[in-house]
């Protein structure tokens, strides 16, 4: 709701990702009539981070896998054509963030 709100905001928004909210106001600068400045991080990037900082333990995220594994088995929404793809196992914590990644961008596709 808020990023829906944040489109009619008389003022410059952003949706952020930590690391790339630190270049924003470079980029910002070179393209000052940009409408939408869509950045992302390489999956990579973001992997290393969360082996490098533990993040995986540290924000719980084996909750969110067991989370997709309980979506992709309930039948709501279509989310349970993904079974396949996620497995009901315990994964080591880079698999399971690999898995997360792919199913988000495979379901965000599909709406």
């Amino acid at each position: 709701m808020t990023f829906a709100a944040s489109k009619y905001a008389r003022t410059r928004q952003a949706v952020k990702e930590t690391n790339l909210f630190f270049t924003l106001p470079g980029l910002l600068a070179l393209l000052p009539d940009a409408l939408v400045l869509i950045l992302s991080r390489s999956p990579l990037g973001v992997a290393s981070s969360f082996e490098h900082g533990g993040l995986f333990r540290r924000w719980d995220y084996a909750a969110r896998y067991r989370q997709m594994i309980t979506m992709t088995r309930s039948g709501n929404g279509g989310a349970d054509r993904y079974q396949p793809l996620v497995p009901d196992d315990d994964p080591p914590d880079l698999v399971a963030l690999t898995r997360l990644q792919c199913s988000t961008r495979c379901c965000s596709r599909t709406r």
